[in-house]
């Protein structure tokens, strides 16, 4: 199941990047479609949800590097050391396993 939930979630990554592009577009076709990416793209999730896939979303939390994978460092006087600032690539975990990180930008004082 791995090999295939790896390449699935390529495809949700397109999907993800086509609804972001085609929700600030002002072109009338470009909405029609962004209907039925998200029908389709929800329809994905689910099923994939339903076989153990969950996505790692820890923005806000202390960056875990069993989980994520800090790509971007930015220096925040408001906020703790190490915390997720954003996260840039969703990671996704198959059960308890990880089987991509999350690829995030965390806080260094």
């Amino acid at each position: 199941n791995q090999d295939l939930i790896t390449e699935l979630i390529t495809i949700i990554d397109n999907f993800e990047s086509a609804i972001k592009h085609a929700s600030t577009s002002e072109n009338s076709e470009v909405s029609k479609y962004l209907t039925g990416f998200q029908m389709m793209y929800t329809n994905l999730l689910g099923i994939l949800e339903k076989f153990g896939v969950s996505v790692i979303d820890r923005q806000g939390e202390v960056f875990d590097a069993n989980q994520e994978q800090a790509l971007v460092a930015e220096n925040n006087q408001d906020l703790e050391d190490d915390v997720v600032i954003e996260v840039l690539q969703k990671g996704y975990k198959l059960k308890d396993r990880v089987i991509r990180p999350a690829s995030v930008k965390i806080n260094q004082k």
